[in-house]
């Protein structure tokens, strides 16, 4: 894992994020273009073990190269008692 994703993950660690957006979009200004296939996989891991997929508008934005959005949702944690 790079040092950039540790500190998004760190970041959404640390602000307790709600719902997390994640849409296709060519992105080669980050020297790859397929979010979530071509870099940031640990990002996305982190996402869906921490998050559930809540609503998916149009194509998965992380399997297809066309217009969507995957709509995430914090999972609530249980604390045993």
């Amino acid at each position: 894992m790079c040092l950039r994703e540790k500190r998004i993950i760190q970041a959404l660690e640390d602000k307790k994020v709600d719902y997390i957006a994640i849409m296709w979009r060519p992105t080669p200004e980050h020297g790859r273009v397929h979010f979530g296939v071509d870099y940031a996989h640990d990002i996305v891991s982190w996402v869906k073990t921490h998050y559930e997929r809540k609503i998916l508008i149009g194509s998965d934005p992380l399997k297809h190269p066309k217009f969507g959005v995957a709509i995430y949702k914090r999972k609530v944690s249980v604390s045993p008692l």
